[in-house]
C-alpha cells in the first residue's frame, strides 16, 4: 500500500459521516460497503500469480524481476539482463535469510517438528496432499462436482438435530444485571492488535486497513457492537464463512479424511471475543474445577497431572487395579445441540439480551467451500 494512499485513505475514514450506517436493518452491510468501495478507490486490487509448490521465500516482487530478466534476455539486451539477474539473486537470499531469522530459527528448540517442515519448503518439498481427490459411490468426483458434494457432506453432520425453536425456550425475565456496554478504547485496542497476515473473512476488509486505521474505524465499529447487543441480533453477513477442506491423512480418498476450516469476518472474530469474555465472567465460577479444555490459562498438561495424581491415589490403596477407558467423540463440537446449550445457558442465569444474542449466533450458518482444485479446473 503506498504512503500517498494510506494518508488520502486516513483523510476519509476521519471525515467520514457514519450516521447513516448506523439503521439497525442493514447497518453492517452500509459500513461494509462504504469501507470496501472506498478501499478499492485508493487501493486498487493486483493480481499475482501464485503455484502451491512455491517456496514460502519466492514473494510477487522476485517474480516480477525474473519476468523483467526474462524479457530482457529476449530483446538481446544483455548488459540490463545481468543487472537485473544479480538483483534476482540478492532479492532471493535475502528473502531466505529473513524467512528463516523470522520464521524458522526460534522454532528449532521450541517446535522441531515445525522447524523441519519450514525447512523442506525452503527446500521446495511440498505435501503431498495439496492436490487430493475424492471418491463416492465408486467414481472419482470431479473439479465441478467436489465442492458441492464436500459441502453437503460438512453440512450432513448435524442435519438429523431439530432446529432451534425458539417456543421451546422460556420466556425471559427483566435480568437483575445491565448489559455490558462496548467501549471505543477496548475496540480500539482488539483493532490495533489484528495480525495483518491473517487473510480477511467473506466481508472483504482487509486486515491491515482495520489496523492502520483502527482510530477512525473504532467508534462505528463499536456502534456496531453495541446495536447488535442491544436488538440481540447478530448480522447475517456476519455468519458467513470461507471453507477450506484440510486433510486430516494423507493421501485422502474421501471426504471422511478432511476437516473444514472456516475463516470468518475479523469483526465477527472482535465481537464474539467480547462475547465469550462476559459469558466467562457470568459463568466461569460455575464450571467444574476438573473442566481443563476451553479454559483460558488451563491446558491438557494439567489434565494429565491431574489423572496421573487420581490414577497413583486409587493405585495406592491395597487390591485395587486400574482401569482406563478412552473415548473420542467424532465430529465433537458439530454435533452440539443448540437448543441443549442455550437451555443451560439460561439456567446459568446469563444475559436474556445475551442468550437472544447467542439464539441469533447459531442460527443459519453460511459456509462458502473454497477449493484450490475447482478454481483450476474453472481457468
Amino acid at each position: 500500500m503506498p504512503e500517498s494512499a494510506l494518508c488520502a485513505f486516513g483523510r476519509w475514514v476521519s471525515t467520514q459521516d457514519w450516521a447513516d450506517v448506523f439503521s439497525i436493518s442493514d447497518c453492517v452491510l452500509a459500513f461494509t460497503t462504504k469501507v470496501n468501495s472506498t478501499v478499492n478507490l485508493f487501493f486498487p486490487l493486483k493480481i499475482v500469480r501464485s503455484h502451491p509448490n512455491d517456496k514460502p521465500c519466492m514473494t510477487p516482487r522476485i517474480k516480477d524481476l525474473i519476468l523483467q530478466g526474462q524479457q530482457a534476455f529476449s530483446s538481446s539486451d544483455h548488459s540490463l539482463w545481468r543487472l537485473l539477474r544479480n538483483k534476482v539473486a540478492r532479492a532471493i537470499a535475502s528473502s531466505k535469510q529473513s524467512y528463516y531469522t523470522n520464521q524458522v530459527s526460534r522454532l528449532k528448540s521450541s517446535d522441531p517438528s515445525r522447524w523441519w517442515k519450514h525447512i523442506k519448503q525452503l527446500h521446495g518439498k511440498s505435501s503431498s496432499c495439496v492436490n487430493f481427490t475424492v471418491s463416492h459411490n465408486g467414481s472419482i468426483l470431479s473439479d465441478t462436482r467436489l465442492p458441492d458434494f464436500l459441502n453437503h457432506f460438512f453440512a450432513s453432520v448435524s442435519n438429523d438435530f431439530t432446529p432451534l425453536d425458539y417456543c421451546t425456550l422460556p420466556a425471559f425475565l427483566p435480568s437483575p444485571k445491565q448489559l455490558p456496554v462496548f467501549s471505543v478504547y477496548e475496540v480500539k485496542s482488539k483493532l490495533a492488535n489484528i495480525k495483518v497476515s491473517k487473510a480477511a473473512g467473506p466481508d472483504g476488509i482487509l486486515n491491515r486497513v482495520l489496523r492502520e486505521f483502527s482510530d477512525e474505524l473504532a467508534y462505528p465499529v463499536t456502534e456496531l457492537f453495541n446495536r447488535s447487543f442491544e436488538a440481540g441480533l447478530f448480522p447475517e453477513s456476519w455468519k458467513q464463512s470461507f471453507i477450506s477442506p484440510i486433510p486430516k491423512t494423507c493421501p485422502v480418498q474421501s471426504a471422511n479424511h478432511l476437516r473444514p476450516i472456516s475463516l470468518t469476518p475479523t469483526l465477527s472474530k472482535i465481537q464474539e471475543d467480547f462475547a465469550v469474555k462476559w459469558l466467562y465472567e457470568d459463568i466461569g465460577k460455575k464450571i467444574d474445577l476438573r473442566q481443563f479444555g476451553s479454559i483460558k490459562g488451563s491446558s491438557t498438561s494439567l489434565c494429565l497431572v491431574d489423572l496421573l495424581y487420581n490414577w497413583l491415589k486409587s493405585l495406592d490403596k491395597p487390591g485395587h487395579y486400574l482401569y482406563a477407558c478412552f473415548l473420542d467423540f467424532s465430529k465433537a463440537f458439530d454435533r452440539i445441540d443448540h437448543t441443549i446449550l442455550l437451555w443451560k445457558l439460561i439456567n446459568l442465569a446469563f444475559y436474556p439480551n445475551d442468550n437472544k444474542l447467542l439464539k441469533s449466533m447459531t442460527l443459519f450458518h453460511h459456509g462458502f467451500l473454497l477449493l484450490l482444485e475447482f478454481l483450476r479446473g474453472l481457468n
